[in-house]
């Protein structure tokens, strides 16, 4: 048997088990609850707790928001429709300070976020960057126009900092229940940490080579 070979068929193995996950995009219909389970744990920032007004920025406990048109309107806006929630939602308007990118800055690196994205007409753009300004994932997303069916988009990967909405300002859209958290475990996740399962086979062709490695050993000394 090829020791060699064996060797590094393992250590192979090992470093696609430790391989760092990838970054994917989150589109689903769904509902509030079913949003915060694709996470694990899961946090949501649902703008009830916010007086209806228009800021320059907003701070939600790890999230800021900040736009580029200098405005974020946060109020009741067509409350139960174009998949808002509750009594409060951020949103562009038909105005003149309305924006045509919304950021998003996380105070802590996450794994995956997303929201209720609601009455797009055109295309808008989500991307995600880590720390080092490094570009996670794109995503284009769906165009809901008067879509109530609960459209929840996002992005998810490793140390997720900062992330920007962009799209036409003339464009009426609705951001809600915006959730995240340290873990994504919704459809086409990609766990850093390999499966129980895996560590098992993993150990288990450390052990074989090591077992292999002695059998060698004495066979040579016998031989010697």
């Amino acid at each position: 048997m090829n020791i060699k070979a064996l060797a590094l068929g393992a250590a192979m193995a090992f470093g696609l088990g430790l391989g760092a996950a990838s970054a994917g995009t989150i589109y689903v219909q769904t509902t509030p609850a079913g949003a915060q389970a694709l996470f694990a744990p899961s946090d949501t920032l649902d703008f009830e707790g916010v007086a209806a007004g228009v800021y320059s920025s907003l701070t939600q406990g790890v999230l800021t928001f900040t736009s580029n048109s200098g405005a974020l309107h946060v109020d009741a806006d067509y409350a139960g429709q174009y998949n808002n929630f509750g009594q409060r939602s951020v949103h562009s308007c038909y105005c003149g300070d309305s924006f045509g990118a919304l950021y998003f800055d996380f105070s802590q690196a996450l794994e995956g976020f997303g929201f209720f994205w609601g009455a797009s007409d055109n295309q808008w753009n989500l991307s995600a960057y880590d720390a080092s300004n490094t570009l996670l994932e794109s995503f284009n997303l769906p165009i809901t126009y008067a879509s109530n069916a609960g459209d929840f988009v996002g992005i998810f990967g490793h140390g997720i900092t900062h992330a920007v909405l962009s799209g036409p300002a003339s464009d009426y859209v609705f951001v809600d229940n915006v959730t995240f958290g340290a873990q994504y475990v919704g459809p086409g996740a990609d766990p850093t940490v390999p499966e129980p399962a895996t560590w098992a086979i993993l150990l288990l062709g450390f052990f074989g080579t090591g077992a292999v490695l002695r059998t060698h050993r004495r066979a040579a000394i016998a031989t010697a």
